[in-house]
């Protein structure tokens, strides 16, 4: 495995570049079947915890000040929101790398052609 990642950081910048975007393609091209099994079981999910947190908070006191039972009862609108929040989060995670990965190229070119003094 070491042998392996000393080679990879031995082949030029361009072959690194291009061997990152076909992961980046492979991570894509996987994600689409997935995110249609997530579509398929979130509706079920999302009536498993509605009905589990009604049953959790219909045995709790609901108290004057504070109240468990309005916390627990606004789970599901969070629960039925998360993959709104979780995929701005993931493209907001891959915008990022590829900002980073167009500064990398730029460093490295700076790098490159920069005269040694």
């Amino acid at each position: 495995m070491k042998k392996s990642i000393e080679a990879f950081n031995r082949s030029p910048w361009y072959l690194q570049v291009i061997l990152g975007l076909v992961g980046l393609a492979v991570a894509v091209a996987l994600a689409i079947p997935l995110s249609w099994l997530v579509e398929i079981l979130w509706g079920y999910v999302l009536q498993l915890v509605t009905v589990v947190f009604k049953w959790i908070s219909s045995w709790m006191p609901a108290g004057k000040l504070f109240s468990w039972k309005a916390v627990f009862d606004a789970v599901p609108k969070i629960v039925e929101r998360l993959p709104l929040t979780l995929g701005l989060t993931i493209a907001g995670a891959f915008f990022g790398l590829i900002l980073r990965l167009l500064k990398s190229i730029e460093y490295v070119s700076f790098i490159q052609f920069k005269p040694f003094l």
